[in-house]
């Protein structure tokens, strides 16, 4: 399958002018037309990482992910949860069974990463030393404050305004 590396990632082009949303960037590209028209850098890898899976399914800042990847024939080079947070290094444990990795970690913040406030829904992305991204788009609900705070906060929130 046809590939498009974007900064750190790579994306697929599956059909001749497929729109790509590109979170990173806050855009898109456009696959070329005909597919088979590419750079000859694109590196030709017999088997490409496939994101299979993370556990929980959302979460704040210091819970701990429990990532699958399958056909990962080299190492971990980082993992991304969304465009400014990943797995802190020294919470980072990688086992390995046959071609399938799974990566369990603790989510970060990198020390430029602006305040997250309120939920998004963001991509988990695992980079490899070769270059190549397994990433789950759109799969992980990464919020400030977890279900409880919320909870509390709303029951005060009602509690004030019955009291006025």
């Amino acid at each position: 399958m046809p590939k498009i590396k974007i900064g750190d990632i790579w994306y697929d082009c599956r059909i001749a002018a497929e729109k790509i949303t590109v979170t990173e960037y806050d855009g898109f590209f456009i696959c070329p037309t005909p597919v088979d028209k590419w750079c000859s850098e694109v590196p030709n890898y017999s088997s490409w990482p496939t994101f299979t899976s993370v556990t929980p399914k959302e979460g704040t800042i210091g819970t701990s992910l429990t990532i699958q990847v399958d056909s990962f024939d080299a190492d971990v080079a980082s993992v991304l949860v969304g465009l400014e947070h990943g797995c802190s290094e020294d919470s980072t444990q990688i086992s390995r069974n046959r071609n399938q990795v799974t990566i369990t970690c603790k989510i970060g913040k990198r020390p430029d990463a602006k305040t997250l406030r309120g939920s998004s829904i963001v991509d988990i992305t695992v980079l490899d030393t070769q270059g190549r991204t397994a990433s789950g788009l759109h799969i992980f609900a990464l919020s400030t404050s977890s279900h409880l705070q919320h909870s509390l906060m709303l029951i005060v929130f009602f509690c004030l305004v019955s009291l006025m």
